[in-house]
Formats: structure tokens, C-alpha cells, sequence
């Protein structure tokens, strides 16, 4: 998936009469784009088009030495604690077009896809336009878990856990290595002192 920077959009966004439909409160949703920065910014579209960045200043608290000798403490945690110390907004004057999208559930059993695109010139939006609307349905875990259920009962698959499958063939691959190391000093053996 990679990297990504969230937008909220204040602006009034072009809808379809099914999107419209959907109980959706359009300026509580975070968007995703991978347009500008992909470093997790947050950036603010208004209604008056204008994009803005959210800059936060956060104070990042390291663990104490006596508190990395602690074994819970995984070895990639690298802060105890970051709290957030002032959030202000910055004006961009962004020139180009920009997607952001996002995935909602509408009910229990369907998601849309929605993808937006938006032309700025100089910091204020002068087209958005509804790209991509798609509707999917969801499906849950238990169909992957029934799925893998019947994977695991499959004869061939039992016969690889039975002798632990990849075990096996490392043991295979060492034996061989083995061999090829002495075949290796026969062949220089043979060339040094027969030949």
C-alpha cells in the first residue's frame, strides 16, 4: 500500500444521485491521496476551495534506559509516548491536479469505492470531478477461514504438515550442499596431486 497523506473536504463535492443517497456525512470522511507528500499529512480542502496543510507539532517521548532492559518492550518501539503540542493551519498555493479517494461500508454487506480528482490553479480548486464510483461486496473473514478450513483438509496438504513440509526440503538442500562441498575438495584433490 505504501505511504499516504489524509484530506478532509469542506468543499461541496459532485455527487451522483446513488452517492447522495447514501447516509454518508461527506465532511467527516478522510480521504486519501498519494499526490502530494506521502508522509501521513493532514491536509484541509475548505469550502472555498482552498487546500491547506495541518502542521502538528508533537513532542516524542523515548523510552528510559532502565525501561528498554523491560523484555515486553519490543526492540522497534522506539517512543513510550507522543503527544501533540500545537496544530496549525498553513495555506498552500498547490498548482496541479489532485485524487484523493476513499472506501466506505454502507451497510453491513456492500462498500463503494469513490475517487475524486481536482484541478488547482494556485492554490484554489477550479474543477472537481467525480472519477470513479464503484460499489463491492463485503466479504467476511469466515468465507477466507472456511476457505482455508478446506485447503488444511486436503490430502496433500496433510501429507506437508505430516513431515513438515519446508523443514524437509531444507534438510534436502543442506545434505546436497554438503556433498557439493566434498565433491569440491575431491576435484581439487584430483587436479593438485593425480593430474
Amino acid at each position: 500500500m505504501g505511504m499516504f497523506d489524509s484530506i478532509k473536504v469542506k468543499a461541496k463535492l459532485p455527487l451522483n444521485d446513488e452517492l447522495k443517497s447514501y447516509n454518508l456525512n461527506w465532511e467527516e470522511i478522510e480521504f486519501q491521496t498519494k499526490d502530494l507528500d506521502n508522509c501521513l499529512s493532514e491536509y484541509i480542502l475548505d469550502e472555498n476551495g482552498f487546500l491547506f496543510e495541518e502542521v502538528i507539532e508533537r513532542e516524542y517521548i523515548p523510552y528510559t534506559k532502565e525501561e528498554r532492559e523491560d523484555k515486553t518492550i519490543k526492540p522497534w518501539n522506539i517512543y513510550k509516548d507522543v503527544k501533540e503540542l500545537s496544530r496549525t493551519t498553513k495555506k498552500l498555493d498547490y498548482h496541479g491536479v489532485l485524487n484523493f479517494y476513499c472506501v466506505e461500508n454502507i451497510n453491513e454487506k456492500e462498500q463503494i469505492w469513490v475517487d475524486f480528482e481536482a484541478f488547482f490553479i494556485y492554490g484554489k480548486i477550479d474543477k472537481l470531478l467525480l472519477k470513479k464510483f464503484e460499489k463491492h461486496e463485503i466479504k467476511p473473514y469466515t468465507d477466507w477461514i472456511e476457505k482455508q478450513n478446506l485447503e488444511d483438509k486436503k490430502l496433500i496438504n496433510k501429507i506437508k504438515k505430516l513431515i513438515r513440509w519446508k523443514y524437509f526440503w531444507i534438510k534436502v538442500a543442506n545434505f546436497f550442499s554438503y556433498l557439493s562441498g566434498i565433491f569440491s575438495k575431491i576435484q581439487m584433490f584430483i587436479f593438485r596431486y593425480v593430474i
